[in-house]
């Protein structure tokens, strides 16, 4: 009797034994750490397109009058050009008046007359994309012999029209080149010939 009591006491011990090692003991359970979930990714915010810059146009005209010195050998030129229209109107469909006035002289003080004897304009239009059709040059040829007399104080004026142009025409750059005649001394009947160009960019409206 007391054998099987003693049994069964063993069996209980080992029954309780086999539970303990099928749980985590306390000692484990207190230093486990649980696995951190997975974080979730923030999805990707699209940065905006960038507006792309209109390209600033140039405009020598912009307050209404440009002037500038040129020189051709001994020859100084000082030239003015401004329009009569304001710049708001200078639209591709316009017929667009620029004025032109014109001097010349010598700084090493020589006493030769200086003439203008021929005058071209070349006209160079500009789109959005790069150069557009343009107008005929425009040629003025001096209708007296040698020129038009432009040395101070006598000088050469002039209003040159710049036709319609394409209708996506920004702007229209004017080369001016001056032909120029001079004795080659005082009152001498043998002429030299200088030549020089100038320009002038007007934004289109």
């Amino acid at each position: 009797m007391m054998f099987r009591r003693a049994l069964s006491a063993a069996a209980a011990v080992a029954a309780l034994l086999v539970a303990a090692g099928c749980s985590t003991p306390p000692w484990e359970a207190a230093t486990a750490t649980a696995s951190p979930s997975p974080r979730a990714t923030p999805a990707a915010t699209p940065s905006p397109s960038p507006t792309p810059k209109k390209a600033r146009i140039k405009n020598d005209l912009s307050r209404g009058v440009a002037k500038h010195t040129l020189d051709a050998g001994a020859i100084e030129l000082k030239t003015v050009y401004y329009s009569t229209m304001p710049m708001a109107q200078w639209t591709p469909e316009a017929s667009k008046p620029i004025t032109l006035s014109l001097t010349a002289g010598f700084p090493g003080k020589y006493k030769q007359d200086i003439y203008l004897a021929e005058l071209d304009v070349r006209m160079d239009v500009l789109g959005p994309d790069g150069p557009l059709a343009a107008p005929s040059p425009i040629v003025d040829t001096a209708t007296v012999s040698p020129g038009y007399l432009i040395k101070k104080p006598n000088s050469y004026g002039n209003v040159f029209t710049v036709p319609a142009l394409p209708d996506d025409a920004q702007s229209v750059t004017l080369t001016f080149t001056y032909q120029l005649l001079a004795p080659d001394k005082p009152k001498s009947k043998v002429y030299t010939k200088q030549v020089t160009t100038d320009t002038v960019t007007v934004a289109i409206s």
